[in-house]
């Protein structure tokens, strides 16, 4: 166990046979559907953050 609990969650509802992708970058992995970029400034002008916000797990 690694303290990843939410990730453990997604994975069980993933129903049996489907195809689950990890990225790792150093250390860290992360379940995704594409790669991950080391910093937001890689994507230059195309990509603007305008606004930060929480979310509520399942909820």
């Amino acid at each position: 166990k690694i303290g990843e609990d939410y990730k453990a969650e997604l994975i069980e509802s993933i129903p049996a046979g489907e195809e689950v992708s990890v990225y790792r970058q150093g250390e860290w992995l992360d379940l995704c559907r594409g790669p991950h970029l080391p910093s937001t400034g890689k994507l230059g002008k195309a990509f603007k953050l305008t606004k930060l916000a929480g979310a509520y797990w399942r909820g």
